[in-house]
């Protein structure tokens, strides 16, 4: 009878440990199910339909410089800091550092993290919530809502723990001074993820210090101010903790790094909104709204239901509007989706975690209510598919791996043909021709050739599409001549890399193409579109650049337009144009975005070309713009001079120059002046016997 009693009590415990943790189940089922084990655990390779030489690129060189000891923030400056770097390289490192092995696990942990933080979230919002309920909201948001992206749910899950330590703060000096450690310690720890996740965070922190000091100004207040007093001296530790680690405790370059690129954002990265993302983004804000306001008028200061206090539910919507920032400026769908998770995630959480004490049957209804606005507004995520899951559960690997048919393989994975021609001829010359030790140079972002060729990619910053301002296209430039790559690879752009956002890569990064091609010339041309290039250390010194004035402003012309004297073309012709232009704007471009600006030249036989510009507001920028077809570009770096420009007639002189200012849409700021101060054209050239910086 012992022995059946127990068991009766084993059973009983464990039935009750299932109960308790059905949120933690479902944690797991989902985690498995976007698992294919056969795949993860075999060696065949992995098959990629297509590749994004933009975010794989970065993806993949961020894991192989793990591997290395290279890290975001100490070695080079990136959105992406070391901890994202070092979490999202380990499942690759182990199952060998490969581009197949990054293929096959980086984005277990995209996802996963992100569930985990979504699952640590709802335990800190509903605790007194039944664990039936938690898992009901953990599948709701993870299958229709949740980006694979480590960033947001980071960013929410510590505004969560915001919540949860101002709730209750100690009187006792020593607790509030370790709360206000914990609270600095998630701040630090969301800028080494990422810095736009460390600057949500840190917004979620002052929401809800915010709003308890409005609500609570008079029975709170002095508690409120120690504590956030108490988190910005811990915030000092925490920063020299991670000076320490970059090199000194006065080291603050991970700091200024991430400023800088954080500043830089807004106007380099801005993008259009669809018209179909727009009403989705309008259409979940006002539903979302409605919640909280709901929420707001059945609100209970002491209610076990955290989600009913006003605390939560005045920061959580100053939390899910700051939120919307990000999505404000880089307008896709896909960002849009990650700036709406606060405001979805915590509605959801109200509806999920309301109870009414009267009328007992309301909190069923907004369960029901949680999901099927869910359901509504959005659909199911294709990685949960049914079909999609079954076949990834009960995958097996063939006897003999091998690729697919019209794939080929390449580092343990099998790209279509177009992709195989571009990156595998190129990536074999490199392992071939240079030191295994040694760094290589790439323009503009294709560092998917790094891991490929197993070479170290030179970078101060890690891609040149990041590059906003003076002392990040500086800090590019210094990297690459302190480390000296012997090779070096080009692609071309409009056959192999395109304009990210319209804007010509050669435009975003004129500085480090310049020093580029006064350093480096073509040695080989594997694939179309792709140069192999050799450092010159000779070439520096026979370098020229000849600098002839074209147009410059004048007090009675018109600043946004410059018509330019054919004759002075005719006897000055140049291979760029740098024009200084400015464009001012009211503040209210620092919370919205910029408008696109839009440099139009007109040519002599008639044809125009209209280049997007990169250009900073209230700032005097300089402008390097080249007026034919950018696919030219690559001849720059042969030897020979005279195989730089196209042969046959020459290319028509550029007769005009206009700019133009042009909403992206509704939430862009029209500047209110925009100017060109002048324009010159530069001649490129080499000589032998003079000398020539490769700056002005």
């Amino acid at each position: 009878m012992r022995f059946f009693d127990r068991l009766l009590y084993t059973a009983t415990a464990f039935r009750r440990a299932i109960l308790r943790n059905l949120d933690l189940i479902a944690l797991l089922l989902l985690m498995v199910a976007i698992c294919n084990f056969g795949l993860l655990t075999s060696d065949t390779p992995i098959s990629r339909d297509t590749l994004n030489a933009l975010d794989e690129s970065w993806e993949l060189d961020l894991v192989y410089k793990a591997s290395h000891g290279i890290w975001s923030g100490r070695d080079f400056a990136f959105t992406y800091g070391p901890l994202w770097q070092y979490l999202a390289s380990l499942l690759p490192r182990a199952g060998g550092m490969s581009t197949g092995a990054v293929f096959k696990f980086l984005y277990l942990f995209s996802y996963w993290a992100s569930f985990v933080f979504a699952f640590l979230t709802g335990r800190l919002l509903l605790p007194a919530v039944e664990p039936w309920r938690r898992a009901v909201f953990l599948i709701a948001l993870v299958v229709f809502w949740l980006p694979p992206d480590a960033r947001s749910a980071l960013a929410l899950f510590c505004f969560a723990a915001y919540i949860r330590l101002v709730l209750s703060l100690p009187m006792e000096p020593t607790r509030l001074w370790w709360r206000g450690f914990c609270a600095a310690g998630l701040i630090a720890i969301s800028f080494l993820m990422a810095g736009d996740s460390g600057a949500l965070s840190g917004a979620g922190f002052a929401a809800v210090v915010s709003a308890g000091l409005i609500l609570n100004w008079r029975h709170q207040a002095r508690q409120l101010i120690h504590f956030a007093l108490a988190s910005m001296v811990c915030m000092l530790f925490w920063i020299l903790a991670v000076n320490t680690w970059a090199g000194g405790p006065l080291h603050f370059q991970f700091w200024i790094w991430s400023a800088q690129i954080i500043a830089a954002y807004r106007w380099l990265m801005a993008s259009t909104m669809a018209r179909e993302a727009a009403l989705r983004l309008v259409s979940t804000i006002v539903m979302c709204a409605a919640i909280f306001i709901g929420a707001w008028f059945a609100r209970d200061p002491k209610s076990d239901r955290i989600t009913m206090r006003p605390l939560f539910l005045l920061a959580g919507a100053l939390f899910s509007g700051i939120a919307l920032q990000k999505g404000v400026v880089r307008s896709g769908w896909g960002h849009l989706g990650q700036c709406m998770l606060p405001a979805i995630a915590l509605s959801g959480a109200i509806l999920v975690g309301y109870r009414s004490a009267v009328r007992a049957y309301i909190s069923e209804f907004t369960l029901l209510a949680a999901v099927g606005l869910t359901v509504f507004f959005s659909g199911p995520a294709n990685l949960f598919g049914v079909e999609g899951v079954v076949n990834r559960v009960t995958w097996t690997p063939p006897p003999y791996p091998a690729c697919p048919p019209d794939t080929y393989y390449l580092d343990q994975a099998c790209f279509p043909r177009r992709e195989y021609a571009t990156f595998g001829a190129a990536s074999e010359y490199i392992r071939t021709h240079s030191n295994p030790q040694g760094s290589i140079v790439v323009y503009p972002y294709e560092n998917i050739f790094g891991l490929l060729s197993r070479r170290r990619v030179s970078s101060g910053v890690l891609q040149n599409y990041a590059i906003g301002g003076d002392d990040l296209t500086d800090l590019q430039i210094s990297t690459i001549e302190r480390d000296r790559p012997a090779l070096g690879v080009y692609c071309s752009d409009d056959v192999v890399s395109w304009p990210v956002d319209g804007i010509s890569n050669f435009q975003r990064t004129a500085p480090v193409w310049l020093y580029l091609q006064s350093h480096y010339v073509t040695e080989v041309e594997p694939a179309t579109g792709v140069a192999i290039l050799r450092r010159d250390e000779s070439r520096p010194a026979k370098s020229q650049r000849t600098l002839h004035e074209l147009w410059r402003a004048s007090a009675s012309s018109d600043s946004a337009y410059a018509k330019i004297d054919p004759a002075q073309w005719a006897r000055f012709p140049a291979d760029f144009l740098r024009l200084k232009i400015r464009t001012d704007y009211s503040p209210l471009w620092r919370i919205l975005k910029p408008s696109a600006v839009f440099a139009v030249l007109q040519l002599a036989d008639g044809s125009s070309k209209m280049a997007r510009l990169a250009a900073e507001p209230d700032h005097l920028d300089e402008i390097w713009i080249y007026p034919w077809s950018e696919a030219n570009l690559h001849n720059y770096f042969q030897p020979d001079p005279s195989r730089w420009r196209p042969a046959g007639p020459h290319l028509p002189a550029v007769t005009s120059v206009e700019l133009r200012a042009e909403p992206l849409d509704r939430l862009s700021v029209s500047p209110r002046f925009i100017g060109i101060e002048s324009i010159d054209g530069v001649e490129l050239g080499l000589r032998s016997h003079l000398r020539s910086d490769w700056r002005f």
